[in-house]
């Protein structure tokens, strides 16, 4: 739940809350001071809600970095006062997000098992094209719900790349979001990150951004308008 459904039910953000602000926070910007984790939360919710949070936030973001650290999703960098996320392409100086990735046939499949025997198993429904890197799109099953009691057909979208391996990419994903994430498609492509900038470029044109979201990888679309951008450009 973001801080938009929480100021609609009248609710304030908590550590857990703060903790996916946070996650989401380090995924656009890179290793930040706990200062500015604050500056956007307190921005963000003015944005969305209007008044001014009567929690300490201060002391909510450091609970929440503690619940991250303990959870070994977040750490300190080294360089003090800065945090970075534990897997981060910012702390390695890599392009990628991960390790690397074995490559596929681009054929439809309904489950991939991207990581070594033992770890997560990611339910891909979709997955297209062929290459060693992903371009990947994941929802809630709550946002998708919500869009439809109001009659819309677009509910918010998460589109990320990665040229590790996905299933670890998912993991530190869902344990800052309340529920197990959907997958509907996975495109595979040698150039992910060009690809990731086309698909963002073309939903930006089309005015899918999501407002109030900090972030730049969130938008208002569903699995087959992504899709159709990539068949388009891609031919």
């Amino acid at each position: 739940m973001d801080f938009r459904d929480l100021a609609t039910l009248g609710a304030e953000p908590t550590p857990r809350h703060l903790g996916q602000f946070i996650v989401q926070y380090l995924e656009s910007h890179g290793p930040s001071k706990r200062g500015d984790f604050i500056n956007a939360a307190e921005t963000e919710w003015r944005a969305v809600s209007g008044r001014r949070l009567s929690v300490n936030l201060t002391s909510a973001v450091k609970k929440a970095l503690s619940d991250l650290t303990k959870q070994d999703i977040v750490r300190p960098s080294g360089v003090h006062g800065i945090w970075v996320l534990t897997r981060d392409q910012h702390e390695t100086g890599a392009d990628d997000r991960d390790m690397e990735l074995p490559g596929g046939d681009g054929s439809d499949a309904p489950q991939a098992d991207c990581g070594d025997p033992g770890s997560l198993t990611v339910v891909v429904e979709k997955e297209l094209g062929v290459g060693s890197h992903l371009v990947y799109s994941f929802y809630l099953d709550t946002y998708r719900v919500a869009a439809e009691a109001k009659s819309e057909n677009r509910w918010p979208i998460k589109i990320g790349m990665t040229t590790g391996q996905l299933d670890k990419r998912m993991e530190t994903h869902r344990t800052a979001l309340p529920e197990v994430p959907r997958i509907p498609l996975v495109i595979r492509h040698e150039n992910a990150a060009l690809l990731e900038r086309v698909v963002y470029g073309a939903l930006m044109l089309r005015g899918r951004g999501l407002d109030g979201v900090v972030g730049s990888e969130w938008f208002l679309t569903t699995p087959e308008e992504i899709e159709e951008i990539y068949r388009s450009v891609a031919g």
